[in-house]
């Protein structure tokens, strides 16, 4: 990914910024933690429970589905 964004001469953004009323402003989509605040107005909050939705419906998911052992 780092060296797409130098590709792209994407500035280096570690962390997205609040924009004052709440909302996260992120600089590109290109993260999975960014992939919701680029394109919908979430909160700090809202995103990480985002987030946790996303890992423990993964995380069931592995659990159930049987592996190639």
């Amino acid at each position: 990914m780092y060296v797409y964004w130098k590709a792209k001469k994407y500035p280096h953004v570690k962390f997205g910024r609040d924009r004052g009323d709440g909302i996260l402003e992120v600089p590109n989509p290109l993260t999975l933690k960014w992939v919701l605040p680029y394109y919908f107005n979430l909160t700090e909050k809202q995103a990480t429970y985002a987030m946790f939705l996303l890992t423990s419906f993964f995380c069931i998911l592995g659990i159930l589905v049987p592996g190639r052992v």
